[in-house]
């Protein structure tokens, strides 16, 4: 990969979108607004800035067995 994302169209009113699926070891309650960490860290290196996202859709379940973060970014 080359660097960050220079999404297409971003003057125009174009930009990325983006799902994002969070899955849990347990049941606790957590926050879904940490997500804009993950896209903090991800400045610079999948994007220029996260205001290029336009459209973002989360959901969040339970693994037990494999927790981690799935995400998907569309330009």
């Amino acid at each position: 990969m080359g660097g960050p994302l220079a999404v297409p169209g971003q003057a125009a009113g174009g930009g990325a979108q983006g799902q994002v699926a969070l899955y849990w070891p347990d049941r606790r309650n957590r926050d879904v607004d940490n997500i804009k960490s993950l896209l903090d860290a991800c400045t610079g290196i999948l994007w220029l800035v996260d205001g290029q996202i336009i459209d973002l859709h989360l959901t969040k379940a339970i693994d037990r067995i494999n927790p981690r973060v799935e995400m998907t970014i569309n330009v």
